[in-house]
């Protein structure tokens, strides 16, 4: 994911602007996010090591066992649903919000994959409402080797000339 405008600012609308703007910009350079209007992006964080890639999606209060992840093409698809949670008051009480921040609705993103991932070895865990997904790098085998020179003038082992 490309971050070009930074959302650590301060303040929860900058945050968001920041947010619609890396969308935008994403969406015009081929990566995504691709989702719904009426849902949310959960946030991501996207490292690499010497074996794999991993992408750390954060969705707390998700149910794990609503979330998908698919593979299509060179591509991880994540996708799901927060649901907004009820809140339990007494007989006929009405409920006053007084400030409501937390996004709820489906998501979905997508993740491109790098040409050096085993594809068939990507695994999910999800704990403490992260979700990481981790994507093996493909081992090569080394590929240097001596090659040995053949022909009429090609010189045996003892040194003569064949």
């Amino acid at each position: 994911m490309r971050m070009v405008f930074p959302t650590n600012m301060t303040g929860r609308f900058l945050d968001d602007l920041a947010n619609e703007m890396n969308t935008i910009v994403e969406t015009v350079l081929g990566d995504e996010p691709q989702q719904p209007k009426a849902g949310f992006t959960p946030r991501m964080d996207f490292d690499e090591t010497t074996k794999a890639f991993v992408a750390y999606v954060d969705l707390p209060g998700v149910d794990p066992a609503g979330v998908s992840i698919e593979m299509e093409d060179d591509q991880v698809i994540i996708s799901g649903e927060r649901v907004k949670e009820r809140v339990k008051v007494a007989d006929g009480d009405d409920v006053q919000h007084h400030r409501v921040e937390r996004s709820c609705g489906s998501f979905r993103r997508v993740i491109a994959l790098p040409k050096s991932v085993n594809k068939d070895a990507i695994t999910a865990d999800y704990q403490h409402g992260v979700l990481a997904i981790t994507m093996p790098k493909v081992v090569e085998e080394k590929r240097s080797r001596r090659i040995v020179i053949t022909g009429t003038d090609a010189t045996s082992a003892d040194g003569e000339t064949a």
